[in-house]
């Protein structure tokens, strides 16, 4: 890959022996790309010196980088991810912004009355770069390197464009590299269809009890010993939900069973446990209703692999555990796989194709 890549970027031009700092520098200025119009361009960059000119140049470094990156994430020692991304955007926000350019001279403009070609490239480097990393945080970092904060807008507007349709042609890179490896990942949608799945797609009216512990029992103020160890009985996870009381069902939170095991130990054998101090009440929960998509999100965002479900009133009814709903998705990739794969075998059999 090494050579390769070197043999290529001595034919693309002397722009593909920049480093990735100096070449961004070259494109986010807001000169032409041309050192005798620019004298904030690296030496020795000459963008404007293939055959082509500029457009032709950051077309050829745009392919090149995205290629070789794309070949080096897989290797042992890699090429980087956030990095490459950054430039590749940078390049095709700068292509963008020479067509503008250009299309403004023609007009006869002195200027483009737009933005600055060098804009163009902070903003499609912002978009990118969200896009394969699925982080909005991205737009932060780009306008911390750069120090264009008069970009700030037109950058998180991208950020969240990029981040959208990122989402619909497939997840994230980072999600795709621990599939691949089947490495513990959160699950994610990978196909515009899946966005219209809720939560009632994946789990079944049957599949939906769990035993969740009081937090009191009848006029008690605490649970009783039995009912939390009739919870911890039921219970194959780490966490084990809190309803209000055995009557109404209310989910309330959740409690971890060490803690819960620990508290019963501590507890007299008489008396009731006072979980109020143990329980999570900001613990995620979602209807039926809840669209996957959203589920999907409060798995990421609270860093828990159960989510609990609930009913009418708060009413617990079920569970809804992240390696379930990365089946779920699994199965539905693969069953759109096999459609696709049938769909072209019938039309090689009629000779459309």
């Amino acid at each position: 890959v090494a050579a390769t890549s070197g043999l290529v970027a001595a034919w693309i031009g002397d722009f593909a022996h920049l480093g990735t700092r100096e070449v961004m520098d070259d494109l986010f200025s807001d000169g032409p790309l041309r050192e005798a119009d620019n004298g904030r361009l690296h030496r020795h960059s000459r963008w404007d010196q293939r055959t082509g000119g500029v457009g032709a140049s950051l077309a050829y470094f745009c392919l090149f980088t995205y290629f070789f990156s794309a070949c080096c994430i897989g290797l042992p020692a890699s090429n980087g991810l956030v990095t490459p991304s950054f430039a590749i955007g940078a390049g095709i926000g700068r292509l963008a912004g020479e067509g503008f350019r250009r299309a403004a001279v023609l007009l006869g403009h002195t200027h483009d009355p737009l933005s600055p070609a060098g804009g163009y490239a902070i903003v499609g480097s912002a978009a990118f770069s969200v896009a394969v990393t699925g982080k909005l945080s991205i737009g932060v970092v780009i306008s911390e390197l750069t120090g264009q904060l008069s970009y700030s807008i037109p950058v998180l507007f991208a950020c969240v464009i990029g981040l959208s349709v990122g989402s619909l042609v497939e997840i994230d890179v980072y999600s795709m590299i621990a599939r691949l490896k089947a490495l513990p990942h959160w699950p994610a949608l990978s196909s515009a269809a899946d966005f219209e799945l809720t939560v009632g797609d994946v789990v079944d009216e049957e599949t939906l009890e769990v035993v969740g512990v009081p937090l009191r029992s009848g006029a008690g103020t605490g649970a009783t010993r039995v009912a939390v160890r009739d919870a911890l009985a039921a219970s194959k996870h780490a966490v084990v939900p809190v309803v209000a009381d055995s009557q109404s069902d209310a989910f309330v939170g959740a409690v971890r069973t060490a803690d819960l095991e620990g508290a019963l130990r501590a507890a007299d054998a008489e008396s009731e446990l006072d979980l109020t101090p143990l329980v999570r009440e900001d613990w995620p929960r979602v209807t039926r209703r809840t669209t996957l998509s959203h589920a999907c999100f409060k798995y990421a965002l609270h860093q828990h692999d159960r989510i609990f479900v609930v009913a009418g009133g708060g009413r617990l009814v079920g569970t809804l555990d992240a390696d379930k709903v990365g089946k779920f998705l699994q199965r539905r990739r693969a069953a759109r796989g096999d459609q696709a794969h049938r769909g072209l075998a019938a039309e090689e059999n009629t000779g459309v194709v």
